[in-house]
């Protein structure tokens, strides 16, 4: 009996001391699958991290790749700039070619406005010449012995230059041979036409019938004569230069 309490305590210590070990493994133990739970919490933190920074980087790198295209977009004038240049001298060229075109259209412009103005200037002088040489040679062509005061008058105002001096000169003696012969001249210019102009000068042809009667031929005899006569342009004024029988 006593063995068979002996054995019995012996056992009962045995299960305490296995039951004190087994609390102290555990003890022991939730450390170790604290650590390993803390351990597997920071991996998943890690790969967490890890992915999120693959992400970012791959973000990144997409956005990069779209900047590197709008880059080598904005680029392509720096690759024209390589060629600058030669790009600078086709436009300047270009420009130049232009500016030469607006010069000559513009020379060209001027030229012919030029010219109009001095087609012009010189129908105008063409036209206020011929109307003075006609009435010139209607003062010459009617002559009136009573009146040669007034016609030598007329005659002086109308003349310049070469004429002027010789009719000046010779003015007495055709007033003594009108007087006494009683001469009259009746005249009308039938045609006119101008042979050469230019502003200040003009050449005109006058076709003049014209009627002559004196003491030895009362009857007045009608001649045709040509008469080429030179307008200048004096102070306004055209006046006959010269005056020939054509």
């Amino acid at each position: 009996m006593a063995d068979d309490a002996v054995g019995k305590d012996a056992k009962k210590a045995a299960a305490k001391e296995d039951a004190d070990t087994a609390d102290s493994k555990k003890v022991e133990a939730a450390p170790a699958a604290a650590t390993e739970e803390a351990e597997a919490t920071a991996d998943e933190a890690t790969d967490a991290a890890v992915e999120e920074v693959a992400d970012f980087d791959a973000e990144a790198s997409a956005k990069g790749a779209d900047d590197s295209d709008d880059e080598d977009i904005s680029l392509e004038p720096d690759d024209e700039d390589k060629d600058k240049p030669g790009g600078f001298q086709r436009r300047h060229l270009t420009w130049t070619a232009a500016a030469v075109a607006v010069i000559a259209i513009a020379a060209g412009t001027a030229v012919v406005g030029r010219l109009y103005e001095e087609q012009r200037i010189e129908e105008r002088s063409s036209s206020e010449a011929l109307i003075a040489a006609q009435e010139f040679a209607g003062v010459l062509t009617n002559v009136d012995s009573a009146k040669l005061d007034d016609n030598y008058n007329k005659t002086m105002d109308g003349s310049t230059g070469k004429f002027k001096d010789m009719y000046g000169k010779s003015s007495a003696q055709l007033r003594q041979i009108l007087v006494e012969n009683k001469a009259s001249s009746r005249g009308v210019v039938v045609d006119s036409a101008v042979k050469s102009a230019t502003p200040n000068k003009v050449e005109v042809l006058l076709f003049i019938d014209q009627a002559v009667s004196n003491v030895a031929v009362p009857d007045a005899r009608m001649d045709r004569s040509r008469v080429q006569m030179t307008m200048e342009k004096i102070d306004g004024r055209w006046l006959a230069s010269d005056v020939e029988l054509a």
